[in-house]
């Protein structure tokens, strides 16, 4: 089976992914911008080939190029265990049409305002939220949803640039701090204890289970 793993070196862990793919027996292909000089040795040995890219999060140049890498040749998989990467993968298996989530199933988890629709369409409460793609829209959004609120990324990484406004000015200071992000959500603060559930799922059943705490 001919597996592309998007960016095998960063962040580290992913490099135990590549391993893993090649130890079941899978032919692994990296795309990635770290440069091939700097490949780690014990990673270069579970690589079947790799292919360097300028920039790995310029999804329509990574698409174009992995394109033209693999003219000829069938592609089995598309996988990446980098949030940022998740729509790239899905996009990249739309490309060739093979099995995977698709991106509008991605997007529900990558799109923080769509997933809270998307959770709430099916009938269980969430925080009351706006999208906001500029400052007088996230005034809008700040009216409609009160103090305390929470301001984070549409699309963001772990909890950068995501901030408690208890106050006007409090919310005034976190625009100017969030300027250059293109898109975010206001939404309501909820306090209380927060849980993560995690499952692996093969073929609709989960084979395993992980319940954690945020402290």
């Amino acid at each position: 089976m001919r597996v592309v793993f998007l960016s095998p070196v960063y962040p580290p862990e992913m490099q135990q992914y590549t391993r893993g793919l090649a130890e079941v027996g899978a032919s692994v292909y990296g795309i990635g911008d770290t440069p091939r000089s700097h490949l780690p040795a014990d990673l270069k040995q579970h690589l079947d080939d790799y292919l360097e890219v300028p920039r790995i999060m310029d999804e329509d140049d990574v698409i174009r190029r992995a394109s033209a890498w693999f003219r000829g040749r069938s592609v089995d998989r598309v996988l990446t265990n980098w949030e940022p990467l998740v729509v790239l993968a899905a996009r990249l298996r739309e490309r060739w049409r093979v099995p995977g989530m698709s991106v509008d199933s991605v997007l529900g988890f990558r799109d923080k305002q769509l997933m809270k629709e998307r959770v709430a369409a099916a009938g269980l409460r969430v925080p009351r939220s706006a999208r906001a793609r500029s400052t007088h829209e996230a005034r809008e959004a700040a009216e409609a949803v009160g103090f305390p609120l929470i301001v984070k990324p549409i699309a963001g990484a772990g909890s950068a640039d995501t901030y408690l406004c208890r106050t006007a000015e409090d919310f005034d200071d976190v625009l100017k701090k969030t300027a250059r992000v293109p898109e975010v959500s206001v939404e309501e603060y909820v306090e209380g204890e927060e849980f993560t559930y995690d499952t692996v799922c093969v073929d609709g059943k989960p084979l395993y289970e992980n319940v954690a705490q945020y402290l």
